[in-house]
């Protein structure tokens, strides 16, 4: 898949907090949290983590159904994608790089024909904070002391 880094790293996110929506993971929102502030460190990584989250809520709102993806905990299933999980990826993606006519395919392949409004802005929300441009670090480094 034409992903980066960055996408192929919101994959364990996406399949974490969907099983947690589903009511298979009481704590599949809290690795996701973990996971996402271990990767880009708290400030940006909760916030992507949060975004995901609500990302997922929408999408299940959207459609009337959660997507279908892997075990998280699996390590099989670490790099393989179900086609849900391949049209979530490629939407970012493309809206990421404000390729719009293969968003729209990712879209419409996702949510199964049923494009809501407000998942629509979520995603393209998410999309434009995370764009290409946007850096992927806080401000500020942080500063050591002994003492």
């Amino acid at each position: 898949m034409p992903i980066d880094d960055f996408e192929a790293a919101l994959l364990p996110l996406l399949r974490h907090f969907t099983l947690a929506l589903s009511g298979d993971s009481s704590r599949g929102w809290k690795t996701a949290y973990g996971l996402a502030a271990e990767r880009w460190g708290a400030p940006i990584g909760l916030s992507v983590a949060h975004e995901i989250g609500k990302l997922v809520t929408a999408l299940e709102e959207t459609r009337g159904s959660l997507p279908c993806v892997q075990d998280p905990l699996s390590m099989d299933a670490r790099l393989l994608v179900t086609l849900d999980e391949k049209h979530f990826l490629l939407m970012v993606h493309h809206m990421r790089r404000d390729a719009t006519a293969d968003a729209r395919d990712a879209v419409w392949a996702l949510t199964e024909g049923h494009t809501l409004a407000a998942f629509i802005r979520q995603a393209l929300g998410f999309a434009a904070r995370h764009s290409l441009a946007a850096p992927l670090v806080s401000g500020r480094a942080p500063v050591l002391r002994i003492v």
